[in-house]
This record gives structure tokens, C-alpha cells and sequence, in this order.
């Protein structure tokens, strides 16, 4: 057994910026991936440890199982009367919460069986897996302007849930932007979402396309998604950061950045596809007033919602994450002397492949940093 690690080129264009690499692992036997030998995969939720079905930790569950639903074949149940322990050798594919003791202090573990590959013609298939989640990390859906940095981040039991299902239909770990990134210092990714309670943990571009190699490539996905975060690649790093990072200095801003009309502003956009065919659609960012209301502040990729800073057509390719450096100029026009938030909407073009966009709801992303335009006497313009 063997990991084999692709790395893929692809050309991505934001108004004729560069591109960027991604790279998702996975299990080979002879050349062939190693995927689940059951079909579809029944997953088997502990109903010790998810007894409430209401419940975040149930919940980091389903935002799993929905994501992997999406591109892999599975299914899932809850346990009846179970108790709180899992057997490594029922052939029964389990998902429980444990002591951090039981899988050596880690955030989460996947123990997997294989059928064996010895011979040269062996086709070797993942028998079972069973995903062991921390439970005392914290389940709620994140706030996706923010990276999550140490164990206790917000959502980082959401992410970790999904990572560790990952793992169990036969993804191993990418160097990429995305889900499966390996461990805390490389950071996680969040999706952007256009409403405060929808899911923000999803699988990226680069997850999916070691999904659909797993898997021999099924039916096409069309869907475009941007996100508040970026891969730090300068000076030899690899870790994800967010885009209250200056993208001249590193430094990170202010939680409000106090500006003037005909100010430029510097900040990195994420745009993803998770399609198998090159996407493009139009990006556009804008800033609004933040009234505290969660509902009033989300996201939209409506045109006339807020003052436009910038738009830009965009040109991913398949299965790729693209994280470009813009700069928008600070409009006259621009609310005075009131904080806002600012925010990228994503509007996807007509497909001329397949079905149109799957999802809406992850076009549209609010970033870290909030802005504060600064009144005529102190600017002087």
C-alpha cells in the first residue's frame, strides 16, 4: 500500500491574474485508487454519543454527511441502544465522539481496514472505518470570515468531523486549499454562505476531485463557491490565513480599517469550481453598513446591495481554487462615519456544460475585515 500523491496544474484567471496548485491524496493498490468496497457505505451514528438529534454535535454530523452524499455513495443511520464503545473488526462503519485519551490527544482519528494488496493483480478496498471525533471541541457552525487557529475555534468540531469522513471513504491528506488539510498549523477553510445559520464547513474543489478519482470520476457537479480564506504560500509557507491579512505586508489589518475616498484596498478573493469543466461567472465586492443583526449582515450577491468596490470576471478551472490579490479604490459615494462589512458575491454565467449552478447559497462571503470611511473634514475630500 501506498500513497500517491497528484499534484495538478491548473490555469485559473481572475481579470488575467496568475493560477495556483492544488494537490488531493488518496491510497493506490496497483495504480488503482483504493475505494469503499461496500456500495453505498451505511454509516452506523453512535447513539451514545448523538443521542439528540437537535443537537451541534448531531448536526457537524449531518453538514458530513451531506457534503460526502454530494460526490461519494453513502448512507447513514442511527444506532439503537448502542453503547458507547465501537469494535475495530464488525465490519460495521461507525461514527462516535471520545476522550481525547483514546485517540493519543488527537483532534480526531479514522481506523481503517484493507483487503490486502500483495499480488500483482490484487484490487485492494477500504473494509471499514470507523471516525473517531474529540468530544470536547466545539460543534457550532463557524464564523466564516475567520480561520480557525487552536483547538477551541469555533467550528473546528464541525471540520474535523467532515476531515475524519474524509478519510474514511479514502481520502488522505492535500496540501491544498482544502478540508483535508493535515492539522492544525496548515488550518481549515471555510465556505462562504449568504445566509447566518447555513452551513459554512464544505468540502473544497480539491476535496472533490480526490473524491471523483476515488470513485472513477461519476456525474459532473457545477458549482462555484468563494470563501474568506487563502493559502499563504510567500517565504515557504503553507497555512491558511484570511483576508484581514494585508496582502502587500503579511500583517494582519485592523478589525476595521479606517480609509478615505480614492484609498486603495488590498485583499485577497477565493473563487472555487467544483465542476469538471472550466466555470466562469462575475465577482464583485462591495461593502455595506453592519446594522448587528446577523440576518441583515449576511451576504448577497445582489446587484444593488451596498456600494460596489470592484467586479471582476473570473475563469476556474476544473475542480481548482483560485486565490488571487485585488485592490479596490474607496468610491466618494461610500457610507461615511458608520462601520462595514465587506463582502464578495459571486454570480455565477449560464453553463454551456450540463445543469446549471447546484448551489446559490455559497456565492457569497463576508471577509474579516470591516472598513470605516472616514468624514469630509478629516479626509479633506
Amino acid at each position: 500500500m501506498r500513497i500517491l500523491r497528484l499534484v495538478e496544474f491548473c490555469v485559473i484567471a481572475l481579470a488575467m491574474l496568475g493560477s495556483n496548485v492544488f494537490a488531493a491524496g488518496w491510497n493506490t493498490c496497483n495504480g488503482t485508487p483504493v475505494s469503499p468496497q461496500p456500495y453505498p457505505v451505511k454509516y452506523h451514528v453512535n447513539s451514545c454519543s448523538f443521542a439528540d438529534h437537535t443537537t451541534p454535535e448531531t448536526n457537524a454530523v449531518v453538514n458530513a454527511i451531506s457534503n460526502l452524499m454530494t460526490f461519494a455513495a453513502v448512507r447513514w443511520e442511527f444506532g439503537q441502544g448502542d453503547p458507547c464503545s465501537i469494535n475495530h473488526s464488525d465490519a460495521q462503519w461507525d461514527i462516535i465522539l471520545v476522550d481525547k485519551s483514546v485517540i493519543d490527544g488527537n483532534l480526531g482519528l479514522t481506523q481503517k481496514r484493507f483487503s490486502q494488496c500483495f499480488w500483482p493483480d490484487d484490487e485492494s478496498r477500504v473494509l471499514e472505518s470507523d471516525v473517531m471525533v474529540r468530544n470536547t471541541l466545539d460543534f457550532d457552525m463557524p464564523n466564516e470570515s475567520y480561520v480557525g487557529t487552536v483547538e477551541t475555534s469555533q467550528g473546528m468540531g464541525v471540520a474535523v468531523m467532515l476531515h475524519e469522513m474524509g478519510h474514511s471513504i479514502g481520502l488522505e491528506h492535500s496540501t491544498s486549499f482544502a478540508m483535508m488539510r493535515n492539522g492544525m498549523a496548515a488550518r481549515v477553510p471555510w465556505t462562504g454562505s449568504s445566509g447566518p445559520e447555513a452551513f459554512k464547513v464544505m468540502l473544497t474543489a480539491d476535496d472533490v476531485y480526490g473524491i471523483r478519482r476515488i470513485y472513477g470520476y461519476p456525474q459532473d457537479y457545477p458549482n462555484m463557491y468563494v470563501s474568506a480564506q487563502y493559502v499563504e504560500t510567500r517565504s515557504g509557507q503553507n497555512v491558511m490565513q484570511n483576508t484581514s491579512t494585508d496582502p502587500d505586508t503579511g500583517q494582519a489589518h485592523r478589525t476595521v480599517i479606517a480609509m478615505c475616498p480614492d484609498d486603495m484596498l488590498g485583499m485577497f478573493i477565493t473563487v472555487g469550481n467544483q465542476s469538471q469543466f472550466t466555470s466562469t461567472g462575475t465577482v464583485r465586492v462591495y461593502a455595506d453598513i453592519l446594522t448587528g443583526d446577523a440576518s441583515r449582515d449576511a451576504c448577497s450577491s445582489r446587484a444593488e446591495v451596498g456600494t460596489e468596490l470592484g467586479q471582476w470576471s473570473a475563469r476556474v478551472g476544473p475542480y481548482s481554487t483560485f486565490s488571487p490579490v485585488v485592490y479596490v479604490t474607496i468610491p466618494s459615494s461610500i457610507p461615511r462615519n458608520v462601520k462595514l462589512g465587506v463582502y464578495t458575491g459571486l454570480v455565477p454565467d449560464k453553463r454551456t456544460h450540463g445543469d446549471p449552478e447546484r448551489r446559490t447559497y455559497d456565492d457569497c462571503v463576508r471577509h474579516a475585515s470591516g472598513l470605516f470611511v472616514k468624514s469630509v473634514d478629516q479626509c479633506g475630500k
